[in-house]
């Protein structure tokens, strides 16, 4: 069904990403895949309530960024996505500066990000450092 407007190239990449999160969220296995996309559908909601829709370089460093951890969760190695959640008395105090709360919540959703990359890339060297003495005792 056609949407009764048009939608911007900006608009479309973003439902097309969110569409690419989904279907990667697909190969996951159901406990995951709730969790993933709980976390994108929270991601994208906050992001589209609270991101002026005029600023267009900050959706477009939100698309990148996006597409980046879309290339993470693609990755078999990667297990699951997190975030991680402030109690509601210190985002209380965050919320008085919007600017900053924005800030806040960037970095805590990079820093659950980072915590999967770090992860992978253990498991990587792990395997890695195990077929290394296979084959030198092989």
């Amino acid at each position: 069904m056609a949407s009764p407007w048009k939608l911007s190239g900006m608009q479309r990449q973003v439902l097309a990403l969110y569409r690419c999160f989904l279907r990667a969220a697909r190969l996951k296995n159901l406990e995951d895949r709730q969790r993933i996309v709980s976390v994108v559908s929270a991601e994208f909601h906050h992001n589209a309530n609270n991101v002026d829709r005029k600023n267009f370089q900050y959706i477009e460093y939100l698309l990148r960024r996006g597409k980046r951890q879309l290339e993470q969760l693609k990755n078999s190695t990667t297990i699951s996505l997190s975030t991680i959640n402030l109690n509601s008395s210190a985002s209380k105090t965050i919320t008085e500066d919007k600017k900053l709360a924005s800030t806040a919540a960037s970095v805590l959703r990079m820093t659950s990000m980072l915590r999967v990359t770090f992860k992978r890339r253990a498991q990587q060297a792990k395997s890695a450092q195990s077929s290394y003495y296979e084959n030198c005792f092989a």
